[in-house]
């Protein structure tokens, strides 16, 4: 497996490809690489090691700034992982939800059919005991940044 800065800047390269290939205007390399397909290492990760694959999210969500990638991370990797694996990390799931408003805006942006009612209903306490929801936190992504002084 790649080391993981390697594998960090290989998954931001294939969410940025998905994003285009989304908006219809994928580029030759997009094409030929077949860079819109997530990494089979990411892929396996999170099936096989699940609190490694919510750490390599967390440190994704770190390295990203464009509120599109975040989502991208949300939709897929996050998104996955949680409906695979929410089981083994739902205690994982709802620290974070505590203590990391940009984790917090990812997961808000997920659609986790497949976990369990009960762990759901779990993770919407965390948002009511921080006074939020989940549209909040989407539309808190989405926000253009204040400019000191406006």
């Amino acid at each position: 497996m790649p080391r993981d800065s390697e594998l960090l800047s290989t998954y931001v390269e294939h969410l940025s490809a998905r994003l285009r290939a989304r908006e219809n205007r994928p580029t030759a390399d997009d094409k030929e690489q077949g860079l819109a397909v997530l990494p089979s290492e990411l892929a396996t990760l999170c099936s096989e090691s699940p609190r490694e694959c919510l750490n390599f999210v967390i440190r994704a969500l770190e390295h990203v700034t464009d509120p599109q990638l975040v989502r991208a991370i949300a939709d897929e990797l996050l998104q996955n992982l949680l409906n695979e694996k929410s089981a083994v990390i739902h205690v994982d799931i709802a620290k974070h939800l505590r203590t990391n408003r940009r984790f917090r805006q990812a997961f808000a942006c997920g659609n986790y059919a497949s976990v369990d009612p009960a762990l759901i209903d779990d993770w919407a306490k965390v948002f009511q005991e921080l006074g939020t929801t989940k549209q909040a936190e989407r539309k808190a992504l989405f926000k253009a940044p204040t400019v000191k002084g406006d």
